[in-house]
């Protein structure tokens, strides 16, 4: 199987089948089955769970198009340009796209290095035209001074509320959702005005899926960020009254 590739395994010298279980992972699997086997052997332990999540959600996607059922060994250029350009026509976004066309690509690239394929078929593969893609990637608009003033009188009505605070709060420090509800009292540190945002939660709005993640997806993610004086009020109301470990609980 995959992992048989170790420290002591070349691939420049490696020339077996794969095999898992009864399968033999050879030029005769399918593209689903190759990708299955590189998410289980490679990916489960060595991406954080975010990334396991998306790169399955990219697969599932990838099952209700002809190329997941094609054999890697069979696959050509034209069947994944065709699968680019379906997914155009489909209306997904180009970033989707290009997770789309990489859960096909990456895996490729393994089979081409280990010899299990000849050679990596997606070489010269082409991402749409920006201006052909019919989901174009939406701007981010930060709320004006004038927006912001207006939410802080529609949440200052109920300034004991925890939901409330946690919304004045993140006006006043710039946290993400899942960085709020992550936070936790050893992360602050009042004295100095300031916090430090290391950790985030998945899926924030489930009560059943989601995720304590202690690091950000990006190095960016992780920074200490300063307690302006309403920040620091807000933290003060809820130390009076904290339980637990979290924060916003």
């Amino acid at each position: 199987m995959i992992g048989l590739y170790t420290d002591n395994v070349h691939l420049d010298n490696y020339r077996s089948p794969l095999t898992e279980g009864e399968i033999e992972m050879d030029d005769k699997a399918t593209v689903m089955e190759f990708i299955e086997l590189w998410l289980d052997t490679f990916k489960k332990n060595s991406v954080k769970t975010a990334t396991l999540t998306r790169l399955q959600t990219s697969k599932n996607t990838l099952a209700n198009y002809e190329i997941a059922s094609k054999k890697i060994g069979e696959l050509n250029f034209f069947d994944i340009q065709r699968y680019v350009n379906q997914l155009v026509e489909d209306g997904y976004s180009l970033s989707n796209i290009k997770k789309q066309l990489r859960i096909v690509t990456s895996p490729l690239k393994l089979a081409a290095a280990m010899k299990i394929i000849p050679a990596d078929p997606s070489i010269g593969v082409r991402l749409p035209n920006e201006t052909k893609v019919k989901k174009q990637t939406k701007e981010v608009i930060a709320y004006t001074n004038d927006e912001q003033e207006k939410l802080f009188k529609r949440v200052a009505v109920s300034p004991l509320n925890v939901g409330c605070m946690g919304i004045l709060f993140m006006i006043e420090t710039g946290l993400r959702s899942g960085e709020l509800l992550a936070l936790k009292w050893k992360d602050v540190e009042l004295d100095r005005s300031r916090m430090h945002v290391h950790a985030t939660i998945l899926n924030p709005m489930s009560n059943v899926n989601a995720i304590y993640q202690d690091s950000p997806k990006t190095k960016s993610s992780k920074r200490i960020v300063p307690l302006t004086p309403k920040a620091k009020a807000i933290l003060k109301r809820l130390m009076e009254e904290r339980t637990t470990e979290w924060v916003f609980e």
